[in-house]
């Protein structure tokens, strides 16, 4: 509850006086309204911050109250600098350790003189020696400084507060390398992703670029082996120059012309990408949908063909659909083959065996996933 001003107290003294006069002592009346009104005007105007006491001892601050919203204070406390003249004498100075600098006042409560900003280049150390008088000293060093004040030195009052002092320091450090490294590196990631979608944009206003690359040995011999592989390549590469030869020369095998026309084998790959970019960006899990032995990477073969395994019992006709495990498959292809220019055979090995575990389907079931 907020007290009454002195100067509204006063009259009401005044006749308060003359009221008890006869009865009290008009000494002692006057003596106890002067002690009030004293006594009132220090609890209205309490010693400003300079007059009060300020713990002379670094302390860890706890309370979120004393820190301010911006930074983080790790420590704070008196310690001895070494400044002056040539950094000859000590001075003492109040000293504040934030999670982005250490900083110093002349004391508690007065504005900031110095600062040590905090990064990878600052390195701390305590001095087991005697320095200028004082016994438990620590430095910090500056490695990107050449001049007097690379290296800066303080004493504490105790071993236990120096260590304290290092302790913090070294570990607000290490903090502050980290955030730079990850801001960094979010940076890096952000003026890369700017450049990849202007590349795009520039693709998209340019048009379709034909690709540098070549027919492979392997592409070659696959296309000369099947009749009709030639033409359909050709047509497949007008219509998408953008895209690897080598992966056009799978699509022109399986689609030779003739007897296919040209419309028919254009459609053929471009049926394949449109599901393509179906997909979803990132694949789901599906070692945690499925089996492991529903699609499977099996080693190499005795002929040195890659193995592709499966076991059409563990299939789930009800479950997901053909077109969820026609991705499964993609992808495990894709791991056999991650490049277009992989032109090797494949010996793909189907398990009919049965187990009460699994779903057993009919063989027409799985007709429309061969397909």
């Amino acid at each position: 509850m907020k007290q009454p001003s002195p100067a509204l107290m006063f009259p009401g003294f005044l006749c308060l006086f003359f009221l008890l006069g006869p009865y009290y002592s008009p000494v002692l009346l006057l003596a106890s309204s002067v002690l009030f009104l004293l006594l009132s005007h220090v609890i209205d105007n309490p010693p400003p911050p300079s007059l009060q006491p300020s713990p002379s001892t670094p302390s860890l601050v706890d309370s979120d109250d004393d820190v301010p919203q911006c930074t983080y204070i790790r420590l704070s406390g008196t310690l001895l600098k070494r400044g002056g003249l040539r950094l000859s004498t000590w001075q003492s100075r109040h000293f504040t350790l934030s999670s982005e600098s250490m900083s110093w006042s002349e004391s508690s409560g007065k504005g900031t003189i110095g600062c040590i900003p905090l990064a990878s280049h600052i390195k701390v150390s305590a001095v087991n020696k005697i320095v200028g008088g004082e016994k438990y000293c620590f430095q910090v060093v500056d490695g990107t400084r050449s001049d007097a004040k690379a290296v800066r030195e303080f004493a504490c009052a105790s071993e236990q507060e120096r260590d304290m002092w290092v302790s913090e320091l070294e570990s607000a450090i290490s903090s502050e390398g980290l955030r730079k490294s990850e801001l960094e590196e979010e940076e890096h990631e952000k003026k890369q992703e700017q450049k990849e979608q202007t590349e795009q944009k520039e693709q998209q206003e340019e048009g379709p670029q034909a690709t540098t690359e070549s027919l492979s040995p392997a592409a070659e011999k696959l296309i000369s082996a099947t009749p009709g592989a030639a033409g359909s390549h050709a047509i497949l590469s007008r219509a998408f120059p953008q895209r690897h030869p080598d992966e056009l020369a799978r699509f022109a095998c399986a689609k030779p012309s003739p007897p296919a026309s040209a419309d028919a084998v254009t459609a053929f790959f471009q049926n394949h990408l449109t599901w393509e970019a179906e997909q979803p960006t990132t694949p789901p899990p599906y070692t945690d949908k499925f089996p492991k032995a529903v699609y499977a990477k099996g080693g190499i073969a005795k002929d040195g063909s890659s193995v592709f395994f499966t076991q059409g019992a563990i299939f789930d006709p009800n479950g997901g659909g053909t077109e969820l495990y026609a991705r499964h498959a993609a992808e495990v292809m894709k791991s056999i083959y991650p490049n277009p220019s992989d032109m090797h055979q494949t010996s793909f090995f189907l398990d009919i065996r049965t187990d009460k575990s699994f779903f057993n389907p009919k063989g027409f079931a799985l007709l429309p996933l061969f397909k």
